[in-house]
């Protein structure tokens, strides 16, 4: 099931999208900037997935927007870096 992990963990639908975003945001932040593809694996992986299929790279998405949108992060060149917000 794409939207399921493991048996020992939440489905990934079931996260908030804003504690996906701040996740992006800390992932950026230790990154030092990183490009947008691995920033969705690495935050794939740090909610125990493995597989960046089309279901959770979308839900990803949707949480950089809403990152961008509240001042965390900021995409440029096909970079994400973390701002003050």
């Amino acid at each position: 099931n794409p939207i399921c992990c493991s048996s020992t963990s939440r489905p990934r639908a079931s996260i908030p999208l804003r504690e996906i975003a701040n996740a992006h945001a800390a992932i950026a932040r230790s990154a030092m900037g990183i490009e947008v593809d691995e920033l969705l694996r690495q935050t794939l992986r740090t909610f125990n997935g493995t597989r960046l299929t089309d279901a959770p790279r979308q839900r990803l998405a949707a949480a950089l927007t809403l990152a961008q949108q509240l001042g965390q992060v900021h995409v440029g060149g096909g970079v994400v870096t973390a701002t003050g917000g």
